[in-house]
């Protein structure tokens, strides 16, 4: 029998993308998620099929008698540098949010940031087809199509300590670029397969290395002290959050403790409405002086 990711799952500075990065006592550790190929280009509109099934609570979800396919428009447009049509490999960060700013608490936990994965009609499956999400229509279509553009995600020490190294295999099943100030020889040595990498000269030499990994797909950046380095070096191309209608009180904030005061970014290129989440993309304006405004 299949068993359902829980909304309280650990995480430290975790999104869309990254949300099950780790795991509590008994919890499953889950696999990527997959689902149709799309892309995220700028100003482009995609159109993903889901298949929607019937949730009934303590029961399992059945599917549809007419298997209907719903389409949803996507759009996740980006004010590029000027480059025209598809414009891949772009740095995003990327959480769910509270109203008042905190992706998570002071002891890593998520409390009701994750609701909105397990709300809805629609069934999205993890690659190992032992986990299941239960999102509304909107919801699904935008997590297959930011999953299926990533390439790289960069992430700091701390969490990949708190997932002890997602046991080699990142839970979205792509390479992962660890900003660190020493190796971990031993894991390491433990798992030789895993595409792990370890950039301990900083978090720009670090998005240098993810970049050359992705190619043409996006380099995702957890939030928090890694997302804030990056805006504050200028290394985002947008910022991404699914923001959650909660007021946490306290804890641990999208971008850490920056040291600008004020920090402009463009208007929302995409306003996607689930259900208790709303799915926002902000466009870092970066002007042609190279200041920020």
């Amino acid at each position: 029998m299949r068993r359902e990711a829980t909304s309280q799952v650990k995480t430290a500075a975790m999104s869309v993308p990254f949300l099950l990065g780790s795991h509590g006592p008994g919890e499953p550790r889950p696999r990527a998620v997959v689902g149709p190929q799309a892309a995220i280009c700028i100003g482009a509109q995609v159109r993903i099929p889901v298949l929607t099934r019937i949730v009934t609570p303590l029961s399992r979800p059945r599917r549809l008698r007419s298997s209907r396919l719903h389409y949803f428009s996507v759009s996740l447009q980006m004010t590029g540098h000027g480059t025209e049509g598809c414009r891949m490999g772009q740095v995003i960060s990327s959480a769910s949010m509270s109203l008042d700013g905190y992706i998570g608490k002071d002891d890593n936990t998520i409390g009701r940031l994750f609701d909105w994965l397990q709300n809805g009609s629609v069934e999205v499956p993890s690659a190992s087809g032992d986990i299941m999400f239960h999102m509304s229509p909107p919801s699904a279509a935008y997590w297959t199509q930011w999953v299926e553009g990533l390439g790289v995600l960069v992430c700091g020490r701390t969490l990949f300590d708190f997932t002890e190294g997602w046991g080699g295999r990142h839970t979205i099943d792509v390479p992962v670029v660890i900003v660190t100030h020493e190796v971990p020889t031993e894991w390491v040595e433990a798992h030789p397969d895993a595409p792990f990498h370890f950039v301990t000269d900083g978090v720009e030499a670090a998005v240098a290395k993810a970049q050359a990994i992705a190619g043409d797909r996006t380099v995702a950046v957890t939030a928090g002290v890694i997302a804030g380095q990056c805006l504050e070096l200028g290394l985002l191309d947008a910022v991404a959050i699914d923001l959650v209608p909660v007021v946490m009180g306290r804890g641990r904030r999208y971008f850490g403790a920056l040291s600008v005061d004020d920090f402009t970014l463009g208007d929302p290129s995409a306003r996607i409405q689930g259900d208790r989440v709303t799915h926002l993309m902000f466009p870092v304006r970066v002007p042609a002086n190279g200041g920020q405004e």
